[in-house]
């Protein structure tokens, strides 16, 4: 019985592998279609500078939240 389950392992490992190798050789690359990752445009971005909070601390400008606020909210509301 122990022959049997070794040699169904077998066959079975012998066409998963063969299935594998065929998938990767059938590609075909299509020349007719466009290249979609061609660079078609440039555009130059612009961020916005934000302050860190140490800095924010240093200048004074930092509002610290309030730790009491989810208690001012009360017990969460069930959707009906």
């Amino acid at each position: 019985m122990k022959n049997l389950y070794v040699k169904l392992l077998a066959f079975t490992l012998m066409i998963t592998l063969s299935f594998s190798v065929n998938a990767q050789t059938k590609y075909n690359p299509n020349p007719e279609t466009k290249d979609t990752y061609k660079v078609t445009k440039i555009i130059n971005l612009e961020y916005k500078y934000v302050p860190s909070i140490k800095e924010l601390i240093q200048n004074g400008t930092f509002i610290p939240a309030d730790p009491n606020e989810f208690k001012k909210e009360g017990p969460p509301k069930r959707m009906r």
